[in-house]
């Protein structure tokens, strides 16, 4: 007899034929650790976090002086006229600093933009983080419902191994027919077949894990805590708006847009800087030598009066990105209350399916059982007990794949709710910290 299903925060996908797990039986929520600890996927979206977490270094920048020095040394032959050749060894040394006072709120603008787009990038590495382990559990959930496929399917092959040994026997004392043999031949080449294809789904299964997960897949333990689900539509769409990182993104996106207006069009705007220099030179000749000194500080004012257009391009450039941004945010929105209702109902379905695929075993079981009965009193055929074994035996494995998609719903909806992270799922692991990437290279000023 199966075990029953568990609704509600466990669900258990094992079944009677399958072995007993051990004690070092592998969790879903060790395989969800070793996905967030280990795929590149992820890997690479944090590298691209750190990336971003540089353009807001490099506008935060824009506020510091500039310092250049220069060096030149070398030889110089001078004539004028009839006058004769002069030649002389020249040095010369130059430091210069410039501070910018005001470039038309240029600068305060792009950091504006940039520290929205770097939350923009943390939600989409929380994105990417859902990703992940949603794909950890399907591909784990992939490899039960495939090792248990492949276990009825074994035990499918061996009955009908065995019903085919007794239509053989009792064919040769002339109770049933050639027909009656060739049937059960059949059904066992068919059930042959089914156990090929079982093995090379699991070996699949198993590959996507490693690539996922990133080791083997063994002895998995199929019964696992569920996320706890929303007690309706309208309080899921709820946590979906202040949780989804989709969305979230769309709204940062959104105003970083709004601050690359602004940005450009301080395009327009005078510019002003305070501009020191030191300047040492010498020169050494036949006919004599001397020492020039050379120091200033200047404010330098810039006031922009034509550009050639380009500017103005730039600002309807930025305007028409910020126009595309709250589209996209608009329609982040949209999609998210789709993604909703089509999560939810699907949750829905599948836990509907799971009680007719019980209900189905229940009825093929008490089915085969008085089929047999039947055939041993002439009232059924050979093909009638062979037809109930078939039912049987697909209504155990539409059981257990409608476990296998109940699960991935699940978690599914809780990826669409913003809840299936390691925060979120209470993974014991040591969580990536965006903030720490973000607060050593923010005002870092020298060095990599």
């Amino acid at each position: 007899m199966m075990k029953r299903l568990v609704t509600g925060t466990a669900i258990a996908c094992v079944l009677s034929v399958i072995a007993p797990f051990s004690a070092e039986a592998v969790t879903l929520k060790e395989t969800l650790k070793a996905a967030y600890e280990f795929n590149p996927e992820l890997k690479a979206e944090r590298s691209n976090l750190e990336a971003v977490d540089e353009d807001l270094s490099q506008a935060v920048a824009g506020f510091r002086p500039t310092i250049t020095a220069g060096y030149d040394r070398g030889r110089q032959r001078t004539q004028i006229g009839s006058a004769a050749e002069n030649t002389r060894d020249t040095e010369s040394k130059d430091i210069s600093i410039q501070q910018p006072i005001f470039n038309g709120f240029g600068t305060v603008k792009r950091v504006e933009g940039n520290r929205y787009r770097v939350r923009a990038a943390r939600e989409q590495l929380k994105a990417k983080e859902q990703e992940v382990l949603l794909n950890a559990v399907a591909s784990y959930m992939d490899v039960v419902r495939d090792t248990s496929v492949l276990d009825f399917s074994r035990n499918n092959e061996k009955v009908l191994e065995e019903q085919l040994k007794a239509v053989r026997d009792r064919f040769a004392v002339g109770e049933v027919t050639r027909t009656d043999v060739a049937q059960a031949e059949s059904r066992l080449s068919v059930a042959v077949s089914g156990r090929v294809q079982a093995e090379g789904n699991l070996v699949t299964s198993k590959a996507t894990y490693v690539r996922i997960v990133g080791e083997a897949p063994e002895n998995l333990n199929a019964e696992f805590d569920m996320p706890v689900l929303p007690k309706s539509l309208e309080e899921a769409t709820q946590l979906a708006r202040a949780g989804s990182p989709d969305l979230k993104r769309a709204e940062f996106l959104t105003k970083s847009g709004d601050s690359a207006v602004d940005a450009s069009m301080s395009s327009l705007l005078p510019s002003v800087a305070v501009v020191g220099s030191m300047e040492r030179s010498s020169g050494n000749s036949f006919m004599g030598g001397g020492d020039v000194e050379n120091d200033s500080v200047v404010m330098n004012v810039s006031i922009p009066l034509y550009q050639s257009g380009a500017e103005y391009s730039r600002i309807r450039q930025a305007q028409s990105n910020y126009e595309r941004s709250k589209q996209s945010e608009a329609d982040a929105h949209n999609r998210l209350l789709e993604s909703v209702v089509q999560a939810w109902k699907t949750v829905e379905t599948n836990r509907a399916i799971i009680a007719s695929n019980e209900a189905a075993i229940k009825a093929a079981e008490v089915a085969l059982d008085g089929v047999r009965q039947e055939e041993q009193y002439g009232a059924r055929t050979t093909l009638d007990v062979l037809d109930a074994e078939q039912e049987l035996f697909q209504a155990q494995v539409n059981f257990v794949r409608s476990q296998r998609d109940y699960a991935v719903a699940v978690f599914d909806l809780a990826a669409v709710l913003g809840q299936l992270t390691a925060e979120g799922q209470k993974i014991d692991t040591e969580a990536y910290d965006p903030d720490a990437h973000y607060r050593q290279v923010k005002y870092k000023i020298l060095g990599f």
